[in-house]
């Protein structure tokens, strides 16, 4: 029996104009709206590339182009909400000061779109706590400009505590001050947070 050795160039171009092609980055999002879905609906161990895939009416194959694993999907996630906020947080803070912009975004669209911030948060933490990297480099360097801002080191790490209080109660589905008492809180953050000139 001969074998007959031959390269299929015609595949091979294909193969390597999908591999120099830059990612599609409408189907990346739409994933990543779509898995967040799911971890909110069914928790974060819920999720799978198969459940983000049925969720974003896309093939598995269109799944693994983005994300080769779950992990990386996961990465995706709590990196997308990093970088979310933190655009949101310089946009304010390149007025009102660094902790001003923080307390904005904490209060913004950052923090209420759709609930990925809490479905990315509960998928990572169920899945591997150190997907949280991401989140941790985010907040060192959020401390360290907030203690660099024009508003007293610790009325701004104050101020910070205080949002991440808010917002782990959210996450964690605790109940919730009372409307007036929680923009009494919200009055003095802001008064905190205010730059003193």
């Amino acid at each position: 029996m001969a074998f007959e050795w031959r390269i299929d160039f015609t595949v091979w171009t294909v193969c390597l104009t999908l591999v120099g092609r830059p990612p599609d980055d409408t189907g990346r999002k739409k994933l990543l709206a779509a898995a967040a879905r799911v971890a909110a609906r069914e928790g974060g161990a819920s999720l799978t590339l198969d459940a983000a895939a049925r969720e974003a009416g896309m093939s598995k194959g269109g799944v693994l182009y983005h994300f080769p694993t779950k992990t990386a999907l996961l990465e995706a996630m709590v990196q997308a909400m990093v970088d979310r906020f933190d655009a949101q947080a310089r946009a304010a803070a390149s007025e009102q000061g660094f902790a001003r912009g923080y307390l904005r975004a904490s209060l913004g669209d950052a923090a209420h779109e759709d609930d990925i911030t809490a479905a990315a948060i509960a998928a990572a933490v169920a899945n591997d706590p150190a997907l949280l990297q991401p989140l941790r480099r985010a907040y060192q360097r959020w401390q360290l400009e907030l203690e660099q801002d024009d508003v007293d080191p610790v009325d701004a790490t104050l101020v910070r505590l205080a949002l991440d209080g808010l917002w782990m109660a959210k996450l964690l589905d605790l109940p919730p001050l009372s409307k007036e008492l929680h923009e009494a809180v919200l009055t003095r953050l802001d008064a905190l947070a205010t730059r003193r000139d």
